[in-house]
């Protein structure tokens, strides 16, 4: 058991390599970062230092991660988090839609201005959304549950 798990750990000449992830990668390479290193396209846009950041939302970096803000040493109550969403708590996670076609089949130009409404027989494309709103793993699926529906023109 030893024999193997030494020799897993060396290249053969006797020589320690750490784990892929830290010798290709930086505290700030993805995958996309990794592919261009190695296919020799020229980076850049990242910091001199080449140090771990963290941006918010709409990627501006954050100065300091380690502490909160405050407003005359009272911690400021913020409203907004930046972390990812739980995915059962999303929006009408469940549903269904399709794609056709809205034709007006009556004159209705004296009622609405719309344009697509105006000549007879005109086909507009539309999407159509039927949708639930889950309550999440714990709740029976039989519970009374919310639907929407919506039209896209």
């Amino acid at each position: 058991m030893t024999q193997s798990s030494s020799a897993d750990n060396s290249n053969g000449n006797g020589e320690e390599r750490g784990p892929r992830m830290s010798h290709m990668m930086s505290a700030n390479e993805g995958p996309m970062d990794i592919i261009a290193k190695v296919s020799g396209v020229v980076e850049g846009g990242k910091r001199e230092d080449d140090g771990p950041y963290f941006t918010n939302n709409e990627g501006i970096p954050i100065p300091d991660a380690e502490h909160s803000k405050n407003i005359g040493g009272i911690p400021l109550k913020q409203q907004h988090f930046n972390r990812s969403r739980n995915l059962e708590r999303m929006v009408h996670p469940c549903g269904s839609g399709a794609f056709g076609f809205f034709e007006t089949t009556k004159d209705v130009s004296a009622l609405t201005k719309a344009s697509f409404l105006q000549n007879v027989g005109e086909k507009t494309p539309m999407f159509i959304r039927f949708s639930t709103v889950t309550l999440g793993r714990e709740f029976p699926d039989e519970a009374r549950n919310p639907r929407g529906f919506a039209i896209k023109l």
